[in-house]
């Protein structure tokens, strides 16, 4: 019985790495999202903003890398909570843990100003008016209009119904 077990659980996982490499293969093949004809950056994007496609185009690029860094800055920062979490749970002296509040609190300052560098960048490229247009789509998009009512993302009492 536990050969068979043994048996299934092989053809599973080569069933399902098989699987997961054609997504990958066919991931790759795709184009990136601003790329697409019509899609979400061209033509419908720019109607909706009031601007060019070429504009909606540098938009989605800049976007895109922003997304990006976002990313990899928050992985450091989960790395970095992690080991937090080690000097913690290792009982580490007070001097560690405060070196490594410190190492947190340079990472968060950093990825408010790549946020804010990035937010520059996107007003500069669009203007004032197109700007004000992608925010309100954004927030409406998120569900909320910010404030910390404790809410979420999906806006709790921090929407618009105040």
């Amino acid at each position: 019985m536990k050969k068979v077990r043994v048996g299934a659980a092989l053809a599973g996982g080569a069933m399902l790495a098989l699987a997961l490499a054609g997504t990958v293969g066919a991931r790759e093949s795709r184009p990136e999202r601003g790329e697409r004809e019509g899609g979400p950056t061209g033509e419908r994007m720019a109607r909706r903003l009031g601007i060019d496609t070429g504009t909606a185009r540098q938009l989605a690029r800049v976007m895109r890398e922003a997304q990006e860094t976002r990313r990899e800055k928050t992985r450091e920062m989960q790395d970095q909570m992690r080991e937090l979490r080690g000097l913690l749970e290792d009982e580490a002296p007070a001097r560690r843990i405060d070196a490594q509040l410190d190492r947190l609190a340079e990472l968060r300052d950093d990825l408010h100003e790549t946020q804010r560098r990035n937010q520059a960048e996107i007003r500069r490229l669009l203007g004032p008016e197109a700007s004000a247009r992608l925010l309100v789509e954004m927030i409406d998009r998120r569900g909320s209009e910010g404030g910390n009512e404790r809410g979420g993302r999906t806006g709790g009492h921090a929407g618009r119904d105040r």
